[in-house]
């Protein structure tokens, strides 16, 4: 079986479940995976049972480098580059543009194929750190890194985000890795219950959008005569700021949970209990970070939950408003207040949504369908006849 090693920084936090099932869902490649720093309570152990994992640190010289300067050791490349040519892979995935800063100088010189996946924050706001020194090093150590044949970029918008930085338009990729459906699938009753409940199941950062939601729940409770509860699932640096926002509103109709392992009989559990799930992610103006495409968004469309969430990134490319969810502008309040509230006064728009985004998720965006799309690029790489030239087109793509 033809091999691949997966590299990243953290190894591996439940929030980044989309790393986790492109490694797990391999169908024609063998996996390894190479981390720097480890995620207690997150995939790593999952993952080292199932596959081959390596940590090039061999004392704490080595990790306090790494540590303070985010470099690798002489003793840490060759430690890496030696379990490199004992696995044999075909190729090498980065994930994150940013963790491949730390890798980049031993890409060059291990004459592998190399492709890097973009998500986010790595091509929004960290360009924007640092005084704009964050671009230059993108520039200077991933997009002019000799060693890097190709870089995914998930939907057409962060395609555009990856060129203004200065990537080379012919080494791009349009790919989106998928979300794991099946688990999510579920029968469900869109039947009127005493209680319409709203969920969002997310990490608490700014690009969320959670203040924007509750200040729209608050318009919500004051214009519907439904009895409404919104449940905000998660955890994150923004705790004490959510908890503040939601005592200013006086409301006790807003239930703060902690955070939920992925896919366990709780996390299901919160899927089955809500009727509209809501995801009104934004662009926050201080850094300009942007998402990619949400997975909550499409495990939500699986379960056959009815969606509300913002015209912000790839979130467009997913849902196609009024059909298979609904959208609404980064910000608008009252907007996000209609498209809630048509949602908890009619059921019957409930299923229609629901119905059809659960069709739409299954069919387009599930990993398995995905994975077979990822690893043709790795075949696209591994054949090309000279490295420094993809062999796909520039502006491919193999996303919906």
């Amino acid at each position: 079986m033809k091999k691949v090693i997966h590299m990243m920084r953290w190894c591996l936090p439940f929030t980044a479940s989309f790393i986790r099932n492109q490694i797990v869902h391999h169908q024609q490649y063998e996996p390894a995976v190479v981390y720097l720093q480890k995620s207690e309570g997150g995939f790593l152990r999952e993952l080292s049972e199932k596959y081959p994992t390596f940590c090039p640190f061999t004392n704490g010289f080595d990790r306090l480098i790494y540590e303070k300067a985010r470099l690798l050791s002489p003793r840490a490349k060759s430690s890496l580059a030696r379990f490199i040519e004992d696995f044999q892979p075909g190729l090498l995935h980065l994930h994150y543009g940013v963790d491949t800063l730390v890798y980049a100088g031993i890409l060059s010189t291990l004459d592998i194929p190399v492709c890097v996946s973009f998500y986010g924050y790595d091509c929004t706001s960290f360009p924007n750190r640092f005084y704009g020194y964050g671009r230059k090093l993108l520039k200077k150590h991933v997009f002019d890194n000799p060693g890097i044949d190709l870089y995914l970029a998930m939907t057409e918008d962060m395609k555009k985000d990856l060129i203004r930085l200065g990537c080379p338009e012919d080494k791009i990729i349009v790919h989106y890795y998928g979300t794991e459906t099946k688990p999510f699938q579920m029968e469900r009753s869109y039947q009127e219950g005493e209680t319409v409940n709203l969920m969002i199941i997310s990490s608490f950062q700014e690009r969320k959008g959670h203040a924007f939601l509750i200040d729209a729940f608050a318009q919500l409770q004051k214009s519907t005569a439904k009895n409404v509860h919104l449940h905000i699932v998660g955890d994150g640096y923004l705790r004490r700021d959510i908890e503040q926002k939601i005592a200013a509103t006086g409301l006790n109709n807003i239930t703060l949970h902690g955070p939920v392992q992925y896919g366990s009989e709780e996390h299901l559990a919160y899927f089955r209990m809500a009727d509209i799930f809501v995801h009104p992610s934004v662009t926050p103006p201080e850094d300009g970070e942007k998402e990619g495409i949400p997975g909550a968004i499409i495990e939500a469309m699986a379960a056959g939950l009815p969606v509300v969430s913002t015209y912000h990134a790839g979130i467009p490319y997913i849902i196609e408003s009024g059909k298979t969810g609904i959208l609404v502008r980064e910000y608008d309040t009252d907007g996000l207040k209609g498209a809630l509230q048509s949602l908890v006064e009619h059921s019957a728009y409930r299923e229609t949504l629901g119905r059809a985004g659960q069709e739409y998720a299954t069919r387009h965006l599930d990993i398995t369908e995905k994975e077979l799309e990822l690893e043709h690029i790795y075949e696209l790489m591994t054949k090309a006849p000279q490295r420094a030239n993809t062999a796909l087109p520039a502006g491919s793509r193999t996303s919906d």
